[in-house]
């Protein structure tokens, strides 16, 4: 009986042992498995901080790229800003200019109008004046005729007396 009980017990032992022995195999395949997919991530990881070195070198470069776009675009804007400023500021001299000369044109408008005014009274006058000589002259032809005719009386009579 003790030996049954001791058999008994080695192949129950035995059967623990094919089963942890089945068990540590499982295990160890899942531990391999386990390995592999560890590697392969490491390998994935890797790859990606690579990757992610390259991506932040890139960002870095186009980062620069893009600040010198900037500062590049920012003087060029001055600059064009500083073109418009001094745009408008000959746009209000022209405008200053042409109020001015506006004002000139003006006033020879009407300074021409006064010396048009001017001209047409002289004008009047001179040919009031061109009317009152021909009348004179009109006169001092009919007092020539008149002093010849007294004349021609006076030798007339002075013959008569003598």
């Amino acid at each position: 009986s003790s030996l049954v009980l001791a058999h008994d017990t080695i192949s129950s032992l035995e059967n623990d042992v094919r089963s942890l022995k089945g068990t540590i195999s499982s295990l160890e395949e899942r531990n391999r498995s386990l390995e592999e997919r560890n590697k392969s991530l490491n390998n994935l990881l890797s790859t990606n901080r690579v990757e992610v070195i390259k991506m932040k070198e890139e960002n870095d470069i186009m980062t620069a790229d893009t600040s010198g776009m900037f500062r590049r675009h920012n003087k060029e804007i001055e600059k064009l800003r500083a073109e418009c400023e001094r745009h408008r500021k000959y746009a209000r001299e022209i405008e200053k200019l042409s109020t001015q000369r506006d004002a000139a044109v003006e006033e020879i408008h009407v300074s021409k109008r006064k010396l048009e005014s001017d001209i047409r009274d002289k004008d009047k006058k001179i040919g009031n004046m061109r009317k009152e000589i021909h009348r004179l002259n009109g006169e001092l032809a009919e007092g020539a005729v008149a002093r010849s005719n007294a004349s021609k009386a006076e030798e007339a009579m002075s013959k008569l007396e003598s």
